[in-house]
């Protein structure tokens, strides 16, 4: 498998293969034994077909900016000494010994053509764009040890959006656009969340030898109450493969500051075609 680097600068390398809370809602009711009654166990389960593409970014975040908005009883992760990072920012922790105390984290996104979830089905986002899913995760440590803490989960659907609400899950509105690019058959990809707009073009480079295509990722998210969410997706593609293209970055708040801070922003892996599927239980 071969991984472009996106990293601006003076990192630039060639590798070889390697928030905002979800909230839960509650039912009303009345007197102590409310407050004393557990609540139900809850399960969300999306099942998205006719994947487009999908892929992360891969980035640092700064000591300070990284302890925000995570579940209780969770606390960013270190860069150092920190498992399963991108292979760029293990080369990078350790020949610039001031970014190990950096939190690595990834910036996630899946452009798909439909998603059902219960007997509901979306199969654009907002204007007729395709549907597209954003989470923004963290690494940190938690009380049985390493863990990945998500600070922002959303969608370009607001129908989506509305479905999740009823069914006690909040989810963040993700304004996002695929754009002409001028003399090319691509489109630009235009995402603006978190006080940062990001302009993406470019594309899958499938692997000519195969691999294990399958992708798996596992959060925990804070709720209301001291809860917490537990999340975990996988991709099974059609195809997987290295990132080419540019990203842009706009902004002067929150998600655009922590990019251009990073030492380095590096795609990982990206995927083709075939399905991914989330379930989120409390």
């Amino acid at each position: 498998m071969t991984l472009v680097g996106l990293i601006p600068g003076r990192h630039l390398a060639t590798l070889g293969a390697a928030g905002t809370a979800l909230f839960l809602g509650g039912t009303a009711g009345n007197g102590e034994a409310q407050a004393t009654r557990p609540e139900p166990r809850t399960t969300v389960e999306w099942d998205v077909g006719a994947v487009r593409s999908g892929w992360c970014l891969h980035f640092l975040m700064h000591p300070e900016a990284s302890h925000q908005g995570l579940p209780r009883g969770i606390s960013a992760a270190h860069a150092s000494g920190r498992t399963g990072l991108h292979p760029a920012l293990v080369t990078l922790v350790q020949n610039e010994p001031q970014y190990q105390d950096w939190t690595p984290a990834e910036l996630c996104t899946v452009v798909a053509g439909r998603l059902a979830v219960g007997d509901r089905v979306f199969d654009q986002g907002d204007g007729g764009e395709p549907l597209i899913l954003i989470w923004w995760a963290v690494a940190a440590l938690g009380p049985e040890g390493q863990t990945t803490a998500a600070r922002y989960f959303g969608t370009n659907s607001t129908g989506l959006k509305q479905q999740m609400k009823a069914s006690l899950l909040d989810l963040e509105r993700v304004k996002a656009t695929l754009e002409p690019l001028a003399d090319s058959e691509e489109r630009q990809l235009r995402l603006e969340l978190e006080g940062a707009v990001l302009f993406f073009d470019g594309h899958i480079t499938p692997d000519t030898i195969p691999t294990e295509r399958d992708h798996h990722w596992h959060w925990v998210a804070p709720g209301p109450r001291n809860l917490s969410w537990e999340a975990e997706a996988s991709a099974s593609p059609e195809a997987s493969g290295g990132v080419a293209g540019a990203l842009r970055i706009q902004g002067k708040r929150r998600l655009a500051i922590i990019l251009t801070e990073s030492p380095i922003r590096i795609f990982g892996p990206g995927f083709t075609g075939g399905s991914f599927t989330l379930r989120l239980r409390r």
